[in-house]
């Protein structure tokens, strides 16, 4: 028989020394009752610090009585089973950036969602590649942690690759994740479903399912009771139902400039040659943060010198890559997942002058009728490489339609062109 759990003895003791029914300790903490008794039982064997802090604190506990149940819950999530824990099944959230710059009103809409009612809450952020969606579901997450007290956790679905982990392997790794003491993990997707929703049920945890390929891989995956779960994919789901969206734009020049300060503090004060780079980069926080970098490493450049590096239109989004970052292969990405009509149209956007087109005239440039060009620009909007005004025109920024050019030269013959 094995041992019971430090953590769960002194649990258990504290709660019982302060004749608090596990209801009572659940209310004065914020953790639900259900997750108190899956620690006291030993079934959750080492809680998050915020939410052992956040029982401590319930508790009225003494300095040295907090240490010791925190060391408690620390060890008890090194030991886990009595093996080490495998790494891809702790699903934590990543590192948030330190000059995470904007999106103030995005984050107050998720915000708002997430305290909207005793029910979960879902969250789909849309957007362009590189607009920065992965970065901001995990700083609401982050900004967000004291309302989900049971934990944030973070699994990349991988929809722009050609083989995403289904919706079983995911939860897999989440019930893990949040009850690690599990046995094992029925391999039927609605039997893994089903019992993630009874690991889940009254826990508050945030979710952020990251880069999905289609509402597939997230139904199955929805936690039961109040919890969030921020999805972020190019596609714009529309079969995800009940759920909030978010659809991200570029971010606008002065917010662009103080993005670019905040990666190099010591050219803040060259503000025209930062802005002049926020045009460059299209207000695109992939790229900013590539010419940032760029420039944090070359201590002798100012941003005038970067300026004059990514000026030429045919050298930009080659210069707009530094170590594994690059905004060209972010574009590619989506790319490769259209059909061949879709490519060709998108190929054949940057011959349509003006800023923004309407299906009859790319029609025309893409050599295609009507019907199948506007189905081919639904493709090109379901993966975030046009955007739609309200007028129903579409548009490239500058970004991408230097890369519809590169792609244009690549793959069509100077004489057609």
């Amino acid at each position: 028989m094995s041992q019971e759990p430090a953590f769960a003895t002194s649990l258990r003791e504290l709660r019982t020394r302060a004749d608090l029914t596990l209801t009572q300790l659940a209310a004065r903490s914020g953790v639900s009752a259900r997750a108190i008794s899956d620690m006291e039982r030993g079934v959750s064997r080492g809680p998050q610090a915020r939410t052992v802090a956040a029982l401590a604190d319930a508790l009225g506990l003494a300095a040295p009585q907090r240490s010791a149940l925190l060391t408690a819950a620390r060890a008890g999530r090194q030991r886990g089973t009595g093996e080490p824990a495998e790494p891809g099944n702790r699903c934590p959230l990543p590192r948030r950036l330190p000059d995470f710059t904007g999106r103030r009103a995005e984050l107050d809409a998720i915000a708002a969602r997430a305290g909207a009612g005793p029910a979960g809450a879902v969250v789909l952020v849309t957007g362009s590649p590189g607009l920065g969606k992965t970065s901001l579901a995990v700083q609401a997450a982050a900004e967000l942690a004291d309302a989900y007290p049971d934990g944030q956790f973070f699994v990349d679905l991988r929809g722009t690759h050609a083989r995403p982990p289904s919706a079983t392997v995911v939860l897999d790794r989440l019930i893990r994740a949040v009850r690690p003491g599990v046995a094992s993990v029925p391999r039927s997707r609605d039997a893994a479903a089903a019992l993630w929703r009874s690991v889940t049920e009254g826990l508050r945890v945030a979710v952020v399912l990251d880069d999905a390929a289609a509402e597939g891989q997230i139904r199955p995956v929805l936690p039961a009771g109040p919890s969030l779960v921020l999805v972020t994919s190019r596609r714009a789901l529309p079969g995800l139902a009940a759920a909030g969206r978010i659809v991200l734009e570029p971010l606008p020049t002065t917010v662009a400039v103080g993005m670019l300060a905040g990666i190099v503090p010591d050219r803040a004060a060259q503000v025209a040659g930062l802005s002049r780079l926020a045009d460059l980069c299209a207000g695109v926080p992939l790229a900013l943060r590539i010419a940032g970098n760029r420039l944090a490493s070359r201590p002798g450049w100012s941003a005038d010198d970067l300026v004059a590096r990514l000026a030429a239109e045919d050298r930009r989004l080659d210069g707009l890559a530094v170590g594994d970052l690059s905004v060209k292969a972010a574009f590619e990405s989506s790319y490769r997942q259209l059909s061949e009509v879709g490519r060709r149209l998108f190929r054949r956007l940057a011959l349509v002058p003006g800023a923004t087109t309407g299906v009859p005239l790319a029609a025309v440039r893409a050599a295609g009728p009507p019907a199948v060009t506007a189905a081919a620009f639904g493709e090109l909007l379901d993966l975030g490489l046009v955007r739609q005004g309200p007028d129903g025109r579409y548009s490239l920024h500058d970004l991408l339609r230097l890369y519809a050019v590169a792609e244009l030269r690549r793959d069509e013959a100077t004489g057609p062109r």
